[in-house]
């Protein structure tokens, strides 16, 4: 009767040993949930709409800030994943020590106990580190807000200022430069049509935060994966997938309008992907295609004047940049003209080329 008895009293330690330990599992995943959530809200903070100055340069400036904390959540959380994938491992194995363990005789019940506890407390360790990483998150979001709300205080005054002042500066002043029209339609094809695109600070940063921004989706109750659109051409374009994209343009090569038209549409299909694989529905995301073209335009002409075909011929073209501002210079006339084999083989490597380089390009010897 005392062995009986004994046995039992282990058994329901035991089984309050594995009650812990699930909840405690189950509050790491609902921590681990909620950072992402927090990730993802940092990742695109609120943009405050400016009353009054260079809207370009504004959209610029923060398209620029955007991309920055960008690049450094993206480090952060590569470094992270990595860590975590080695704790996750290690914590699995224990679990199966414990499982086998368990089905062992009752003579080793002090030793799973003593497993046992040492799980738990790695498993309070990692629910303290989420908790203060979760603190951390919020806290920043907070600083974010009340940057925005100082920012928007700042535009205030100095639109107040210089409403103020007006009267007195336009007679020494020169009329204000027009900046470039907004959404503007490129045929890529064309040479002064490239060199406007590849001068714009706002286009490059569009193509640069769409290839590289991370899109963290999990795969399982303690995995996650990033699925960057970086990501999405080295893993998923595959020939079936680049024959559907060939398939609209009833040919097997593309020149350079047609490419833009074509990046859009591997835009278009990540982008379901990601949602699909994120939410499990087949139901089509809400997209503008308009946003999403204007995203791979610089991306396009930067591959056009390092991958196309250059003439002998040069161009004295006249363009402007996003202020307005019109920049003259002389540029080789280079076409595009990409098969099918081409681009599913290299828009992996030319995406990877275009982050390394940081979207430059030295127009004058290209």
């Amino acid at each position: 009767m005392a062995c009986f008895f004994g046995n039992s009293e282990a058994q329901e330690k035991e089984n309050r040993l594995n009650s812990e330990i699930t909840s405690l599992k189950k509050e790491i995943l609902s921590l681990k949930r909620e950072n992402e959530e927090l990730q993802s809200q940092l990742s695109s903070p609120p943009s405050p709409t400016p009353s009054g100055g260079n809207d370009n340069e504004y959209e610029t400036a923060e398209l620029k800030q955007q991309l920055t904390d960008i690049s450094e959540e993206r480090d952060k959380l590569l470094e992270s994943q990595q860590r975590a994938k080695e704790d996750i491992q290690k914590l699995r194995d224990q679990i199966i020590k414990l499982e086998d363990n368990n089905a062992s005789q009752s003579t080793s019940h002090y030793n799973n106990d003593e497993s046992q506890s040492g799980l738990i407390e790695e498993l309070r360790a990692e629910n303290s580190m989420l908790a203060a990483s979760q603190k951390l998150l919020k806290e920043k979001d907070k600083k974010n807000q009340q940057e925005i709300d100082s920012l928007k205080k700042q535009l205030s005054e100095a639109n107040t200022n210089n409403n103020s002042n007006a009267n007195d500066d336009d007679q020494k002043q020169s009329p204000p430069k027009s900046p470039r029209k907004k959404n503007r339609k490129y045929n890529l094809n064309k040479i002064d049509d490239q060199i406007e695109v590849l001068y714009s600070e706002k286009a490059k940063l569009k193509s640069m935060i769409l290839i590289m921004k991370p899109q963290y989706i999990q795969k399982s109750d303690n995995e996650y994966r990033d699925f960057s659109f970086l990501q999405f051409l080295e893993t998923s374009l595959s020939d079936k997938v680049i024959d559907q994209l060939f398939s609209k343009f009833k040919s097997d090569t593309v020149d350079g309008k047609q490419l833009v038209s074509l990046l859009t549409l591997s835009v278009i299909i990540y982008k379901v992907k990601l949602h699909k694989m994120r939410t499990g529905s087949t139901d089509k995301p809400k997209m503008d295609s308009a946003s999403i073209k204007q995203s791979v335009e610089h991306f396009t002409a930067w591959i056009i004047r390092n991958y196309g075909t250059k003439s002998n011929d040069k161009k004295k073209i006249t363009v402007r940049n996003d202020n307005g501002e019109t920049i003259n210079g002389e540029y080789t006339i280079c076409s595009a003209k990409f098969d099918k084999k081409a681009f599913g083989n290299d828009v992996k490597i030319w995406a990877s080329k275009y982050i390394d380089d940081d979207g430059y390009i030295d127009l004058q010897s290209s």
